[in-house]
């Protein structure tokens, strides 16, 4: 299963959580509708926000999950000084900032949309140290990263001292195979290779 962007992010709507929601209340109602019987179950998350979400659904479950995280040292871009952007003039301030934003259509709106919504966002602390203490035993945990991307060094050597890391891997593109394709190919492979442990471990 590939994990959707949480509320507030890419094209997710944004409602506030209410009662006694906790921050991955979203992803337990995902999993009891879609997956509730499912035997072999992956969960994918990128950046450093999406990998944090994962672990902390991971530590209140009681049998071990799959994980891949996809670029977990790439972290949420700066939060505007005015939030949420209220204006034109606002929004290309904030773009000069951020120009990595710019890198396609695509990244422009949903740069733009996540910032002039700053204000519904679920607070998240991008700063803190990624940690696994709490993971259930035998949970099983692969890096994937394109070209460039800071690595997650801290929680990578955590990993590996506890057993959980189970892959290492950064997509190198080359020949006419462009960065995003070779990302999508690793991605692919990465995901079949956590499914194809589950079921030798389940053997």
């Amino acid at each position: 299963l590939v994990a959707p962007d949480r509320p507030c992010h890419g094209l997710s709507p944004c409602p506030r959580l209410a009662g006694k929601a906790t921050a991955t209340t979203w992803m337990e109602s995902l999993l009891s509708a879609r997956a509730p019987k499912a035997k072999n179950l992956v969960v994918v998350a990128s950046g450093r926000g999406g990998a944090r979400q994962a672990l902390a659904w991971a530590k209140e479950r009681t049998s071990p999950p799959s994980l891949l995280f996809v670029n977990p040292g790439s972290a949420l871009p700066g939060r505007p000084k005015q939030s949420p952007l209220s204006s034109v003039a606002e929004a290309k301030t904030w773009l000069e900032g951020h120009p990595g934003a710019n890198s396609s259509p695509l990244a422009l709106s949903d740069a733009l949309r996540w910032a002039s919504t700053a204000s519904t966002l679920v607070e998240e602390a991008d700063e803190e140290r990624l940690s696994a203490i709490g993971l259930p035993e035998a949970t099983k945990i692969s890096f994937l990263y394109g070209e460039g991307e800071p690595e997650e060094s801290d929680l990578k050597e955590e990993l590996e001292a506890t057993g959980l890391l189970l892959h290492h891997r950064v997509a190198a593109a080359g020949g006419a195979l462009a960065a995003s394709e070779a990302l999508s190919d690793a991605l692919a492979e990465e995901v079949l290779s956590l499914l194809s442990h589950l079921e030798d471990s389940a053997n």
